[in-house]
């Protein structure tokens, strides 16, 4: 899957998750003012479970980000050490 379809589904997925969390709260309230047991017991597990995809996709998410960061900062890294090896040999040049 290329990253931005990854990204996209992650979008979506966490939208789905985070309206399924509200739908399901909501259904609770009004199967505890009804008293509707099962209604209320439904709207929890719904609940539950928006919350449930919210939380993993946001774990997916803090690991990739934390990656892209590590790399980040090995490539700036690199990068300095390449410059610092530029420096060194335009100072090491022998003058006539």
């Amino acid at each position: 899957m290329s990253e931005n379809t990854s990204q996209a589904v992650e979008v979506v997925a966490t939208t789905v998750g985070s309206k399924a969390t509200y739908a399901g709260g909501t259904a609770t309230v009004v199967g505890w003012v009804a008293s509707v047991d099962w209604l209320a017991v439904t709207g929890v597990l719904i609940a539950l479970a928006g919350f449930a995809l919210n939380v993993y996709f946001q774990i997916k998410k803090n690991k990739r980000e934390e990656l892209e960061s590590l790399l980040r900062t090995k490539r700036e890294q690199e990068i300095h050490e390449y410059k610092l090896k530029q420096m060194e040999a335009g100072l090491n040049v022998k003058q006539n």
